[in-house]
């Protein structure tokens, strides 16, 4: 599984930020899942959905 963060600027100079996990091979790849969460989370909490999802 690979994964990458990255962030990026809103038109107001709020900075989003994202993390991407993907199997080894992006040819396995069959549909995307977003997940979006609140304030008070952060993207680590749900590393292990996007593990499962992605060797799913």
């Amino acid at each position: 599984m690979a994964d990458r963060e990255w962030e990026w600027p809103l038109a107001d100079g709020t900075r989003m930020y994202a993390c991407e996990w993907l199997p080894e091979l992006r040819s396995e790849a069959r549909g995307f899942v977003g997940i979006v969460h609140g304030m008070g989370e952060h993207a680590g909490r749900y590393e292990h959905v996007a593990k499962m999802l992605t060797e799913e």
